[in-house]
């Protein structure tokens, strides 16, 4: 900032040192105001320090007029002592500044983490919480594992729905109860519910079984083709009463062996 200019740095030199002894002078006044009975060996006067002071005070302007360019560059070094100064008597404030950002940071992110949580689980339970509907005729426990496998490898839902409509109580297969309740202990991942209902089954109704309002209905008929299929068992022609995209439905005419 002095380019190797010598009467500069005396000039800047100068202003330091005038305005080291004008702080000597004040320094002197407060003692005498404040602590004025402090013992001391020499004693100065308030007519001695403070014509002292206006004496340094002179001599500072007297520099300052003949060379305002000093003023700068002693400005300069002038506040990065203040900086330096000011950095030690707030150190403690700072490092308190310095811990509350990064926890205030943690606490949004820890509070978004909370939230990406609560809706990521939230869309997972209602995926899960989807039921796969399987109407049955009161199918043989081999065909029942099929469809309870198939679920389990294919779908993302473990609530298995298995419906079973009939006219009269005689019609109620003895054995599917049975049967039912062996494939859920079998698959204890899987969740099995056997509702029964009077009646035909029509597209839309599973017994009340289906889940809430809003959420896609999915009816899942599957069929076993080891054999040639019954015409009440083939895939719904165009004049068919009712058809399967009727419900959100989906048919499946082969279930794989386990």
């Amino acid at each position: 900032m002095t380019n190797g200019e010598i009467a500069i740095l005396a000039g800047v030199y100068t202003l330091s040192i005038l305005c080291v002894m004008a702080l000597f002078a004040i320094g002197n006044m407060l003692l005498k105001k404040t602590r004025a009975r402090l013992p001391s060996t020499t004693r100065a006067s308030w007519p001695a320090v403070t014509l002292a002071l206006f004496a340094v005070l002179a001599g500072l302007v007297g520099n300052i007029v003949a060379d305002p360019e000093y003023v700068k560059i002693f400005g300069v070094y002038f506040a990065a002592a203040i900086v330096v100064i000011a950095l030690m008597f707030l150190r403690i404030e700072i490092l308190k500044l310095a811990l509350f950002v990064p926890r205030s940071v943690l606490d949004k992110v820890r509070a978004f983490n909370v939230w990406v949580d609560g809706r990521v689980h939230s869309k997972i339970d209602a995926i899960n919480s989807q039921r796969m509907i399987y109407p049955t005729k009161g199918d043989s426990l081999p065909m029942l594992n099929r469809a309870a496998l198939y679920v389990l490898r294919n779908e993302n839902t473990r609530n298995l729905l298995v419906v079973f409509a009939f006219e009269r109580e005689d019609q109620v297969p003895a054995d599917l109860a049975g049967h039912l309740e062996t494939v859920d202990r079998l698959y204890p991942q899987l969740r099995i519910d056997h509702p029964r209902g009077e009646g035909r089954l029509r597209p839309g109704d599973d017994r009340g079984a289906v889940a809430p309002p809003r959420r896609p209905q999915e009816l899942h008929v599957h069929r076993h083709a080891r054999r040639p299929l019954p015409p009440q068992h083939r895939r719904p022609r165009r004049r068919a009463p009712h058809h399967v995209s009727a419900a959100g439905c989906r048919e499946y005419t082969r279930i794989c062996p386990p």
